[in-house]
């Protein structure tokens, strides 16, 4: 089988690169070869993967000293396998209680530890011990890839276990093992500690998604950070992180233009958890399922987005020397052929697709999904899009469908596709229309007054609302500070500026083209008006005036800074004070 050789150190941000820049100049001289066929990437071990899969785990001793000899252990390794162990029994995980009430536990507890201080974390995806991880954990390269390898990890309860590779694929960042050799589970210590017996040879595992996650959907990653701070200025710094780690965070889609079959680099899957130096290999687990979306493998240098390995259906269905009974995922029909509907808003297509070979799916639009019809066979997961359904509006959505072989043969029947819109498609589809710039300019005026007439409307209303709720609160005596008073009157429109709304509205505008200065002035004169025109008021006994007036004094005017607005009207209703006695003793 044909090996793709790359160069010996990627450029993803793992911690073995962190301590090879130095190798990575030497190795840019290596040339990396292609082939279409998905099996090339692939590399199998040369020992019995069957023997694996049939035969059961042996068992470990419960009690683990450094005195044992492990498999590619030495003793610096074994010391530090005891230390993680003991860690993960004392500080065990905390499961949400959202996926506690579900009884979504499994999907937490069965995630692994490297025993190696530069490996990185591990799932269980089948409950005989199929353990699915990054393919650089195991080895960051073809040369460094040794079959015959044994691998220590640890289950998130503590329990050690051996394992084996069974596939190593460094295309798609992706890497198969078996476990081998396991020590007997720990006792429960509550509902979620899910036992796991090298007997029966169930192990803690998570179900794998049968569907592509929601856009934003709300995801979990556990994983194991490091122990020594890469970032920091003195090197070999420790962080006081666990030994696990469980994080929350959101699915932001797949990155556009990028082939989700390649992570050679950096992974095509987006997400929002919180990762550390070893958190490769780890599970990115839907909270609302529990069932695995992907796994961690890499992020953005300049964007700092977290990136993943969303494409692991194909990777188990294309391992030849893998029983599907192994695995809890759909099985092939190898007896008849399978149907596949690829279909847009606008028509349908049928295409006869030959069994046991896996196609490849390359869509111009990332929304566009591959769905079945109900008559036809199972086929696995064909996702590589980045969100939901969104029918094109204008123009059909083409879509190429090829395979290595060329092997699709197309008829002529047309099946009743209906794509169904949802709440979440009926908003992407109106945050495309409104954000869109393509189109008639008709159609754009149209928008943009659709957009405009409401945030107006808001706007004067606001303005309506306010501005006389602001000049009366400023300009209230004691006469009104009955608010059930002074609020009827308002509505009824018996009150109103000096002069009407019209120039009040002029005088504020011409007010805000001012400088300061002549702000100032303008703002103490209509506060000199205002007074004048309160004193100058004449009421009767039932309050209402009687006559309107100004009376000029300038003892309450002359000679006060505008900026004494309380004095002013502490002043004014003094004087309206007096004015009411003197009415109601004459």
């Amino acid at each position: 089988m044909e090996e793709i050789r790359r160069p010996a150190v990627s450029t993803r941000r793992t911690r073995q690169t962190a301590r090879l820049d130095e190798a990575a100049a030497a190795s840019s001289g290596l040339s990396q070869t292609t082939d279409n066929n998905l099996n090339s990437t692939i590399i199998e071990p040369e020992h019995s993967t069957t023997d694996l899969m049939i035969e059961g785990p042996d068992i470990l001793p419960e009690a683990l000293h450094v005195g044992l000899k492990f498999k590619g252990l030495g003793k610096r390794s074994i010391q530090l396998l005891l230390k993680k162990r003991q860690l993960l029994r004392d500080t065990p995980l905390d499961i949400p209680e959202d996926m506690e009430r579900k009884e979504l536990g499994s999907s937490v507890m069965a995630t692994l530890v490297f025993a190696q201080e530069e490996a990185g974390t591990a799932v269980c995806i089948s409950p005989n011990g199929i353990l699915l991880t990054c393919s650089h954990c195991i080895a960051e390269t073809i040369d460094d890839f040794d079959d015959s390898k044994s691998h220590w990890l640890l289950f998130a309860s503590g329990q050690v276990v051996e394992a084996k590779a069974l596939a190593w694929d460094g295309k798609r960042d992706l890497a198969l093992l078996k476990i081998t050799s396991a020590q007997q589970p720990p006792p429960p210590s509550g509902p979620t500690t899910l036992s796991s017996s090298p007997h029966s040879g169930s192990f803690p595992f998570v179900t794998l998604s049968p569907a592509p996650p929601a856009l934003k959907a709300r995801l979990i990653c556990v994983g194991h950070p490091g122990s020594e701070d890469f970032e920091a200025a003195v090197p070999g710094t420790k962080t006081d992180y666990d030994v696990l780690h469980l994080s929350t965070g959101t699915f932001r889609g797949c990155a556009e233009g990028q082939d989700p079959q390649d992570n050679s680099e950096i992974g095509a899957l987006m997400h929002s958890c919180w990762t550390y130096w070893g958190h490769s290999g780890a599970p990115l687990v839907d909270r609302k399922t529990g069932t695995l979306v992907g796994l961690h493998s890499s992020w953005d240098d300049e964007t700092g987005m977290r990136r993943g390995v969303a494409q692991y259906p194909w990777f188990l269905r294309i391992h030849p020397t893998l029983p599907t009974s192994a695995l809890p995922i759909q099985t092939y029909d190898t007896t008849g052929q399978h149907r596949l509907c690829a279909h847009d808003s606008h028509d349908s297509h049928d295409f006869t697709v030959h069994p046991q070979v896996p196609p490849v799916f390359h869509c111009s639009n990332y929304r566009l999904p591959v769905c079945l019809p109900p008559s036809a066979p199972t086929m696995p997961n064909l996702w590589q899009g980045e969100g939901p359904y969104l029918p094109s509006l204008n123009t059909p959505t083409t879509t190429t469908i090829s395979t290595p072989t060329s092997l699709f043969s197309s008829s002529t029947t047309s099946i009743a596709t209906a794509a169904m819109p949802t709440t979440t498609e009926e908003v992407e589809a109106l945050r495309a229309w409104v954000l869109s710039t393509s189109g008639n300019w008709l159609l754009n005026i149209a928008k943009a007054l659709a957009l405009s007439i409401p945030l107006g409307i808001l706007i004067s209303a606001m303005c309506c609302c306010w501005i006389p709720c602001l000049w009366y609160t400023d300009h209230l005596t004691d006469d009104f500070l009955d608010i059930s008073v002074w609020t009827g009157r308002l509505i009824r429109g018996e009150y109103g500026p000096p002069g009407g709304w019209i120039p009040f509205i002029r005088r504020r505008v011409r007010m805000f083209f001012m400088g300061r200065e002549e702000r100032a002035e303008a703002q103490r004169r209509e506060a000199q008006e205002a007074i004048d025109r309160v004193v100058g008021e004449l009421r009767g006994r039932d309050g209402h005036v009687v006559r309107v007036g100004y009376q000029q004094e300038p003892a309450m005017t002359t000679g006060l800074p505008p900026q004494n607005r309380n004095m002013r009207r502490q002043m004014a209703r003094q004087q309206v004070r007096a004015n009411r006695t003197a009415n109601n003793n004459n």
